[in-house]
């Protein structure tokens, strides 16, 4: 195919692939690379054993002075920065919160995000409860949650150590699907929560925070459609 004709081809493909998604929410500083909680309501327990904040790479967590072998660490997945905080009980139970209004939800988009957590459970936990994390779709402005969808639960009994060389769960992904919002103005709030107090050391994490558009089934037609079509001009001109 001659050079020209293959951009065409790209051309055609991008413009029509662009034409076919709807992206409607914003959410601003989702990988936290102002270094602070810049466009989010940050919310932390009553006296912490380990402070929400943003943190740099290879910061030190709270957690690092009861893992075995002295790791734990923050471990952005996304540029340089990423929320932390100690996913414990301190002095007493509470929750810590993150939370952003994102505007009205547009047709067929996608909640996604990073996180990891570490935790120990075992060695300090006894008729201890289990710590969960969640996200909640609410009003802009905030209120009764529309849908709460857990993400994580660390179960009483149980430990990450050894799990990775971070002595966490590793890096993982979160995803909401947030069809059924579509219309409305909202909020997104990431929610750990921690039932006791001093029931065991923990460390929690999230980063690249994002809304991308998910094609929908028609979109992907079109799509198709198009791509077929500029094969078949690129064909065309190809003979001429």
């Amino acid at each position: 195919m001659p050079r020209k004709n293959f951009s065409l081809l790209v051309f055609v493909s991008i413009v029509c692939a662009c034409s076919t998604l709807t992206h409607a929410a914003d959410l601003l500083n989702g990988s936290f690379e102002t270094g602070d909680f810049s466009n989010w309501i940050a919310t932390d327990k009553l006296n912490p054993f380990d402070q929400l904040r943003v943190g740099v790479l290879n910061d030190v967590t709270s957690f690092i002075g009861f893992t075995p072998d002295g790791a734990s660490f923050v471990i952005p997945s996304d540029g340089d920065f990423a929320a932390t905080h100690g996913f414990d009980g301190g002095t007493g139970p509470g929750v810590v919160s993150l939370a952003q209004d994102i505007g009205v939800i547009g047709s067929g988009e996608m909640l996604l995000f990073d996180y990891r957590a570490g935790w120990d459970l075992f060695t300090f936990c006894t008729g201890c409860s289990d710590r969960t994390f969640d996200v909640s779709i609410e009003p802009a402005g905030g209120g009764a949650a529309l849908a709460t969808f857990n993400v994580l639960t660390a179960v009483a009994g149980t430990t990450t150590f050894f799990n990775s060389p971070n002595n966490d769960t590793g890096a993982l992904e979160g995803m909401v699907d947030l069809t059924p919002f579509a219309g409305t103005d909202a909020r997104v709030n990431f929610r750990w929560t921690m039932p006791d107090a001093f029931s065991g050391p923990a460390n929690g994490q999230l980063d690249n925070v994002r809304i991308v558009p998910e094609p929908s089934s028609s979109a992907l037609l079109v799509f198709s459609f198009c791509l077929l079509t500029g094969i078949a001009r690129s064909g065309k001109y190809a003979r001429s």
